[in-house]
Formats: C-alpha cells, structure tokens, sequence
C-alpha cells in the first residue's frame, strides 16, 4: 500500500513534520510493509518556510532583535532562493507566539515581520510573503511603517496603527522612494471585510472580546474607505484581502502586492499531483477543521487533487467542526479528531505527536481489517 502523508501543522502543537513523522508512525505500526511518503505541508501559514526549504533548499538568513506582536525582541528569519526572499509572517507576527492570556488582537502589531521584510529586500528582486498564522488585525500597518511609511492622526500627530487604531488613521504618508516587489502567499480566500462568521471567529481566537469587536470592525471598515479614496482600490473586491487581519489587503494598498492561493503555489511548486496520482490512500490534516477549511486552506487544495484522481482522503485534526455532510462535501472520504481521551486543552497540545499516532493506528487497523480481514 503507498500512502501520501501530506499535513499541514496543528498550531502550538506540532510542525507539519512532526506531524506527518507521528501519521507515518501510526501507519507503519500496524503495516509495518506499507510504503509511506511524506510530504509536510503549508498553505501559506506557519511552516511555509521550512516547507519551502526542505523541498527546494536556499539559505536560511537571520535577523536578530525584531519585534513579536507585542513589542518583545526575538530572532527572525527569511529563506534567500536566487534572487527571492521568503518570509513567513508567523515567525516573527504569529499567534502561536502568545499564551492564551496574552492574546489581544487590536494591540498586536506586523511591525517585527516589516523590520524582516527591511532586511531581506536589500539583497533580493522579489518577496515572497507567506501570511498565515498572524496574531495581528493591524492591515499590515506594521510592514508599511518598518518599511518607510507613516500614519498620522486627526493632529498631525505620527502613530504605528494597530487594530484598535486603524480608525485613528487620518494620513497616509508614503516613503520618498520605494522599490519592492511582493507576492503574497494566502491561505484563506476571505475578503478585507464583510461581516460574516468566519470574521468574528477569527478575531475571537486572536483575543477579541465582545467589547472589541466593534472597535475592530470600525477600524477595518475606516481603513478600507481610505484606501478606496487613496489607490480607487475596493478591497473586497480582492480574494485574500482579508487574510492575516488584513495583511493581505494592506499588502496590495502599499505595495501593489499580488495575492495568489498559497496551497495552489506549493502544489504547483512541489509537484504535488504527480504524488497523489501515484498512491493508494492520502492522510491529510490540520489543527482545526471548520467552515473556513474550503476558502483556500490546505485540505481543499488535497482534495480537489484528489478527488480528479479518485483518490480517498483521510483527514485528522484537533479541532472537528463540521457535520458529516461537511465532511463529504470538502471532499474527504473520513475526518477525525485526536482529542476523543483528552479533557484539557493544555493536554492536547502537550500531546498532539502521540494522539497523532495512535488515532492514525486506529484508522489503518480498521482499513487493514476491512482489506484483509
């Protein structure tokens, strides 16, 4: 039997490789003969960097003393292929980053991930922003201002714009000079804003109180009323805006960023067709499953794939949100979470390698069975 093995991480818990090594574990735990390929995973989020690397290769350059979501020094990172520079935003501008407690969307900033951004663009041609994963809703205020623009309030007066203060923004001031070229690695299709669930979901995992929500979705809403007036750019109109609090948006006002499906990216840049052709079954997963898992994420793109070439898909997750009708439409043959024997948050993250492997164990016993008898 060849099985596919290609995840995507469970955030704060586990990297795509660590994941796609405690799936091959369960696997061969009970076909010790089965032949498991493994293709860690990223849609543009936490991991694309490491994806990139391992399949593609390039330097990996640092970048000490930058700046965390909340202003704390830390080291970053970019991937330097030829003349491209990749960069991850969750490196350096992640949730995972954060504790629970520290979570707070309208006050975490991009500014680490701009001072990155600074870095890298003096020795490459072009930059390539994986975005995913942010713990921020600042619209890429932060990138823009590491990278020579300035905001002004209603006194004149110069700020860095975070969530909750992208409603204070009066001015727009651009740099003298400014030579970039972005592309902008997606992992959701949302729009820069219209209310819906997926949108106050979203700031609620990053710390959004009731209260906040408000303030959050008149700063947005302020913001893209600027841009229309400032570039005559509607960004609701561009898939993608939305993404990464608005980064994705903010990207294309300030940069004339172009903003493509980052799944799509890596399928096409990995080959990724060519090896769900060649298998018998696909194992697939990512930290959460839900509503949004067919705007752009990385199950869609699998089982799109997979799905032209009749190929079952096996999806695992911590977090299951959808009904079985979900389930099938998404193009899954079977979706499971490892959380069934955990009772406490802490515990799953602590022990996601293991509950991994065991729940992979128990699916490929239940296939052997039904094969073999």
């Amino acid at each position: 039997m060849k099985i596919l093995i290609i995840p995507d991480s469970f955030k704060g818990s586990a990297t795509n490789v660590e994941v796609a090594n405690s799936i091959s574990q369960g696997v061969l735990k009970i076909i010790p003969a089965a032949q498991c390929q493994l293709m860690p995973l990223a849609d543009g989020g936490e991991g694309s960097l490491e994806t990139i690397r391992q399949s593609i290769g390039g330097q990996l350059m640092f970048v000490k003393s930058v700046q965390d979501p909340l202003g704390r020094l830390v080291e970053g990172s970019y991937l330097q292929i030829n003349d491209t520079s990749f960069v991850e935003l969750a490196q350096v501008s992640g949730l995972q980053l954060l504790s629970q407690t520290e979570r707070s969307v309208g006050k975490t900033s991009t500014l680490g991930t701009g001072t990155v951004i600074a870095v890298a663009a003096q020795t490459s041609g072009e930059i390539v922003l994986c975005i995913g994963g942010s713990a921020t809703n600042d619209a890429g205020c932060g990138i823009a201002h590491a990278l020579g623009y300035r905001f002004k309030d209603e006194k004149g007066h110069e700020f860095l714009p975070v969530g909750d203060t992208l409603i204070n923004i009066v001015e727009i001031v651009a740099p003298e000079r400014l030579s970039i070229r972005m592309r902008v690695l997606c992992d959701v299709k949302n729009p820069f804003y219209r209310p819906s669930r997926s949108h106050f979901y979203l700031w609620a995992t990053k710390g959004a109180s009731t209260k906040d929500l408000e303030r959050i979705e008149k700063g947005m809403l302020h913001f893209k009323a600027l841009v229309k007036k400032w570039k005559s750019t509607d960004l609701d109109e561009i898939p993608g805006a939305g993404a990464a609090g608005g980064v994705g948006g903010g990207m294309v006002a300030f940069f004339n960023a172009t903003l493509e499906s980052g799944i799509h990216y890596f399928i096409n840049k990995l080959q990724i067709e060519n090896a769900i052709r060649d298998c018998d079954l696909v194992f697939t997963g990512e930290g959460r499953i839900d509503y949004q898992t067919k705007h752009g994420k990385l199950i869609s793109g699998i089982t799109t794939l997979a799905q032209k070439h009749r190929k079952p898909v096996i999806a695992l997750c911590g977090a299951l949100n959808l009904s079985t009708e979900e389930i099938f439409s998404l193009g899954l043959t079977a979706a499971f979470s490892i959380l069934s024997q955990i009772s406490t948050e802490e515990d799953a993250y602590r022990n996601a390698p293991r509950l991994i492997s065991e729940t992979t164990s128990q699916i490929i016993r239940v296939i052997n069975w039904a094969d073999y008898g």
